[in-house]
């Protein structure tokens, strides 16, 4: 899967913006960015990381209009996205550039299949669980009633 470029705009007031990249590696979406100041862009920060199971994204959509594009990502819990600038009750913005439109429709549709296949398998894992339970269960069961009592035995 391509790697995403991404932007948000308008952090801490206007006076800050973000660039970065998004991919995903395994089950893990992984957001690598750097705050600047929209001033001068002398100001930057260390490059960040942040990784997102894709089991903790609630939702991810892609809109696309005139003008604009953008990525959304929301996600279960706040508290994994409380360190991406911009980000507001467990969700976050990622404005993409004209140019990289494709890259962020097929990114999207992308993720929406990895998380698919991972509650495909959750549940598969969750399926075989339960029915090795009940074979363990239903053997109890037979060997309980293969055991013949002494005193039935010896009549």
């Amino acid at each position: 899967m391509e790697s995403l470029p991404f932007s948000i705009s308008d952090v801490y007031e206007g006076l800050a913006e973000v660039e970065g990249t998004a991919r995903c590696e395994d089950d893990v979406l992984i957001l690598e960015f750097q705050t600047h100041d929209s001033l001068v862009g002398l100001l930057k920060s260390k490059v960040k990381t942040i990784h997102l199971p894709l089991h903790a994204l609630a939702a991810i959509h892609f809109q696309q209009q005139l003008f604009t594009a953008c990525v959304t990502l929301r996600v279960h819990s706040m508290s994994l996205v409380q360190d991406i600038p911009g980000s507001c009750q467990g969700e976050v913005r990622l404005h993409v550039a004209r140019k990289h439109r494709k890259v962020a429709h097929a990114f999207v549709i992308e993720l929406g299949l990895r998380r698919a296949e991972q509650q495909l398998r959750r549940l598969d894992e969750e399926a075989m669980q339960q029915l090795e339970q009940q074979l363990k269960r239903l053997d109890k069961e037979a060997m309980q009633q293969l055991e013949v009592p002494e005193d039935e035995g010896s009549h």
